[in-house]
């Protein structure tokens, strides 16, 4: 079915992001550093003014806890989930989607 308004996401403006994240992800566990990651994206798309936000991750807990399909049961993941949902929320609109790991090949340079 086609909609009649555009898909914000078709025509957004991209920018690639990336960051060195080994001193993040060698300090904690994988969860922290998929969280550490999305809330500094997020803070950067703030920055952009970005009102429109697509996240592609090959975490399925972060995909699914975003999504509400897992619970945040985790004490020190909760504190992170909770920014993360707080930055969700200054945005217009902000897709969580999940990239299985073998087709997100930039994530293993």
């Amino acid at each position: 079915m086609r909609s009649e308004f555009p898909d914000p996401f078709a025509q957004a403006a991209t920018k690639p992001w990336s960051h060195d994240w080994s001193s993040v992800s060698a300090l904690s566990t994988n969860n922290i550093a998929e969280y550490t990651a999305l809330i500094e994206a997020l803070t950067e798309c703030l920055a952009m003014r970005a009102d429109h936000v697509l996240v592609n991750t090959d975490s399925q807990l972060l995909h699914r806890q975003l999504n509400v399909e897992y619970k945040v049961r985790q004490p020190h993941i909760a504190a992170l989930y909770r920014q993360a949902v707080g930055l969700i929320a200054c945005f217009k609109q902000v897709r969580i989607r999940h990239i299985r790991r073998e087709f997100n090949t930039e994530a293993d340079r």
